[in-house]
């Protein structure tokens, strides 16, 4: 039969053991979380800088697109309206040329007529 010493002395013994290993645990415990906490943290952080990346990526990529399609098509209208006028330049340039030029004749055509018809009346 062990003494009432050596019987409290196991006790105390057990009591700082059971201390120990809870506080170990808890200890444990705590690292633990943290270490998860953080992991957390940084795997949202990076995904939510991806999002962010990628959203103003896309809003840029947009906005050129945007911006070359207008410059592209300003471009192509300026182009077929120049063409058009010019067509239409030529066109009525050549149509009053040829207008004058029929006029002319008919005039001339005209004098030559008077001019016969004048000598026609001394002869």
């Amino acid at each position: 039969m062990p003494t009432l010493q050596q019987q409290n002395q196991q006790q105390n013994q057990q009591q700082s053991q059971q201390r120990t290993q809870q506080r170990n645990q808890q200890r444990s415990q705590q690292r633990s979380q943290q270490r998860n906490q953080q992991r957390n943290q940084q795997r949202n952080q990076q995904r939510s800088q991806q999002r962010s990346q990628q959203r103003s990526q896309q809003r840029s990529q947009q906005r050129n697109q945007q911006r070359n399609q207008q410059r592209n098509q300003q471009r192509n209208q300026q182009r077929s309206q120049q063409r058009n006028q010019q067509r239409n330049q030529q066109r009525n340039q050549q149509r009053n040329q040829q207008q004058s030029q029929q006029q002319n004749q008919q005039r001339n055509q005209q004098q030559n007529q008077q001019q016969d018809d004048g000598s026609e009346d001394q002869r």
